[in-house]
């Protein structure tokens, strides 16, 4: 199980898209933590600029967000297996497309949720 905690508030909309269980949980641990986000004003940020990352025991296909996600569009859009929960408030377009897996939100859900779903469970 892959546990990714927020460091601190987000000041810019990052597209969240590319965080997935299935594409993350795959990765070797230098790769996942120069991965590139996209800020929506300023410059691309790695991902353990903004995370927090921990690899403790559990499911392989899991994936833990922690923290004030409101500014990060698009978590576990596109989702096609594997699990991804999230504790704290998520941002838009959370699962849009998802075709499989699930998808857990422990916290508020900006617009657009599921859009497109066509499998998988929430």
């Amino acid at each position: 199980m892959l546990e990714l905690t927020l460091k601190g508030p987000i000041e810019d909309r990052i597209d969240g898209s590319s965080l997935t269980p299935q594409r993350l949980t795959s990765m070797a641990l230098a790769d996942l933590m120069s991965l590139p986000l996209r800020p929506s004003t300023s410059r691309t940020v790695r991902l353990d600029e903004l995370f927090w990352l921990q690899w403790p025991s559990g499911p392989s296909d899991m994936m833990v967000i922690r923290g004030d996600c409101r500014r990060i569009d698009g978590l576990g859009a596109g989702m096609n297996g594997g699990t991804l929960v999230i504790e704290g408030d998520a941002g838009e377009r959370r699962g849009v497309n998802l075709a499989g897996g699930t998808l857990v939100v422990a916290g508020s859900v900006g617009e657009e949720v599921c859009m497109g779903m066509r499998g998988g469970t929430v």
